[in-house]
This record gives structure tokens, sequence and C-alpha cells, in this order.
């Protein structure tokens, strides 16, 4: 798992993690994808059409998240090419101005599927 993460970062790729067996067990799907996510993973292989509502819901950013998103490209914009911001009492450097472009870019692809 690590190493598809590292290889996949290397690559400029997005890194997809493997399938969840128990394809009757919601739940645990939930969970893997949740965890998967947190890890830096950007999807889920699916095995049956069932998992795929799941593996999409915990794959789409919440609104909370393009909204911080949002802070952070604002913030870095407004920095004068500064390599690292304060919001609300953090620290943020250029990763984390990725991460908040990833999080765009994903949303806007979202909303392009949905017209």
């Amino acid at each position: 798992r690590a190493n598809c993460l590292v290889v996949a970062a290397a690559g400029r790729m997005q890194a997809v993690d493997g399938i969840c067996q128990d394809f009757k067990n919601p739940d645990l799907l939930r969970q893997q994808c949740l965890r998967s996510r947190k890890e830096g993973f950007s999807g889920k292989i699916a095995i049956h059409p069932s998992q795929v509502a799941i593996i999409n819901e915990c794959f789409t950013p919440t609104q909370e998240e393009i909204c911080y998103a949002r802070q952070v490209v604002q913030i870095f914009s407004e920095s004068g090419g500064a390599g690292t911001v304060s919001l609300a009492g953090k620290m943020l450097d250029i990763p984390h101005l990725r991460q908040a472009q990833r999080i765009l870019n994903q949303e806007t692809l979202i909303q392009h599927r949905k017209h």
C-alpha cells in the first residue's frame, strides 16, 4: 500500500486502492474507503455494482473540504509567491496548496459529470 502511494506520487498518477472482497458488507467497505482516502488513495476498485455509490460517496470531497480548499488557494494567491502562509492560526506550505488544488480539481470534474 505504501509503495503504491509512493510510486503513484512520483509518477504524478492517482493511487487507487484494491477491492473489498466482502462485497455484501457495506460497513466494511465504507470503513476501508475512509481509511484509504485518509492515507492518500484517490479511489477504490469496485467488484460489485452495489459498491459504487459508497465508494463515490467516500471519495467525493465534502462541502466543508471544498470551502477550506478555496480558502487555502485564495490565501496562497494573495501571498505574493510565498512558500508558506498562515490560515486560521495554522502554517500551510506548498503540499497543502497542492492538496487544496486537487480537491478543487476533483470538485470541478464532479460538476462536469453532473451536467
